[in-house]
């Protein structure tokens, strides 16, 4: 997905089922999106840890 002229890549999505997910960009720094309100928060947590808690 482009945005903002970055490229992000849909890693995981959240557990919530709404089409909210975790995605990296090409700097590997790892966000969460939101569509609704349309959000997207950079994750200080390294991505391991992210995808085991939101199983």
């Amino acid at each position: 997905m482009s945005l903002n002229d970055k490229t992000y890549y849909h890693v995981q999505d959240i557990t919530d089922g709404d089409g909210d997910f975790i995605g990296i960009d090409t700097d590997k720094n790892v966000y969460e999106f939101r569509h609704d309100p349309f959000e997207i928060t950079l994750l200080t947590e390294p991505l391991e840890t992210i995808l085991k808690n939101n199983k």
